[in-house]
């Protein structure tokens, strides 16, 4: 979630309570949306400051957070942003939007998550597009997909039959 100007936080960012949210629309070098993250809606987390400008965080820690399994968080929710989401097509600072980048988004963070050594399970979840289909046509899935390497002990390394059939490879 990049901030908006300098005075705006790069963390734990949402509107005030009872006040218009500007993030409602993309705008050239910020296209954050505070409906994307949920957790800005609970008064448990953002009235917090200190821990909501600790664990809500920018997309950018990612990498380094994911170098350790101890600096890894236990819980992650990633969301990406207006350009990212599959709906804007074109994106305002020039990218095609839609499910293109919506797919360059997955394709530069998943690996990352999966790779990552403190990885116990990944979920990628979609919203369906608001576009109409042209008549006479299929739906065309979003992308979603679902993994999981849960972290076994070293004499129980052996791959379970539902990764074997899956294809899964450690």
């Amino acid at each position: 979630m990049a901030a908006k100007a300098p005075e705006e936080p790069a963390t734990c960012r949402h509107p005030e309570i009872n006040t218009f949210d500007d993030t409602e629309q993309a705008e050239v070098g910020d296209q954050y949306a505070t409906r994307h993250n949920p957790f800005m809606y609970f008064h448990s987390i953002i009235d917090q400051q200190a821990s909501c400008d600790r664990h809500v965080v920018d997309l950018k820690r990612m990498k380094a957070d994911l170098r350790r399994p101890k600096s890894t968080p236990r819980y992650s929710f990633i969301s990406p942003n207006l350009c990212h989401d599959g709906h804007d097509e074109p994106c305002v600072n020039g990218e095609p939007g839609g499910l293109v980048s919506a797919n360059r988004f997955l394709k530069d963070v998943v690996p990352q998550i999966l790779h990552s050594p403190g990885l116990s399970a990944a979920v990628c979840s979609w919203s369906p597009s608001t576009r109409p289909r042209p008549p006479g046509t299929r739906p065309t899935p979003a992308p979603a997909a679902t993994s999981s390497r849960a972290r076994t002990p070293p004499r129980r390394a052996a791959r379970s039959r539902a990764q074997a059939a899956a294809g899964w490879e450690p």
